[in-house]
């Protein structure tokens, strides 16, 4: 009962299950399984990520794993706070952005939490993340809405929030080299020009 998976730079497919933890496949082949009783806080992994400085972000029901591959698989961290994380996405500087599912955003680096954010006063709630070419973050809500956000500072910084129009339940970002933004969603697919323009 597959949840997420992985595939990182070296070729390796990583699988979360819903019920049997963390596998780690190389050419057809399962290599290594981490579950509870090696350690993973819980055996249902909802999200796995790699930062740029090679931690691997393994986010489970519990908590969020923090786990290396230097000189064998090694856990390098746990964030307690981190429960539950739904989604994430990494940048080319060593952030990673996961969403849990209570709808709070977090922003990571260096194995460790660096500050987290929820939308203020509002039923509405963080929903999924992406890095766009720029390395913003750009982060779907429970109401289509996207915000864009400027991490360089070690917090969120709200560049602007983007209206979906008709498009519902969204699905995914995918950017063209034109910088062209495509917006799938349940009801239709819609695009940004690179001028921001539905």
């Amino acid at each position: 009962n597959v949840n997420c998976l992985y595939v990182d730079e070296e070729g390796r497919l990583w699988i979360g299950t819903n019920d049997n933890g963390l596998s780690i496949c190389i050419n057809e082949e399962i290599v290594n399984v981490i579950d509870q009783a090696q350690g993973l806080p819980a055996n249902s992994v909802r999200s796995i990520i790699k930062s740029s400085d090679g931690y691997y972000y393994i986010g489970s029901t519990s908590s969020m794993q923090i786990l290396t591959l230097n000189c064998g698989l090694k856990v390098l961290n746990v964030l307690k706070e981190v429960s539950y994380a739904d989604d994430s996405a990494a940048d080319e500087y060593g952030h990673v952005a996961a969403i849990s599912n209570s709808g709070t955003l977090f922003l990571l680096q260096g194995g460790r939490v660096v500050c987290s954010r929820q939308i203020p006063n509002s039923d509405e709630v963080y929903k999924s993340c992406f890095f766009d070419p720029q390395g913003r973050l750009l982060v779907v809500t429970s109401e289509n809405r996207i915000y864009v956000y400027d991490i360089s500072r070690g917090y969120f910084e709200e560049i602007s929030v983007m209206d979906t129009g008709k498009l519902k339940s969204i699905k995914d970002l995918y950017y063209l080299e034109n910088c062209t933004m495509f917006v799938s969603a349940d009801n239709g697919i819609g695009y940004y020009d690179a001028a921001g323009r539905l």
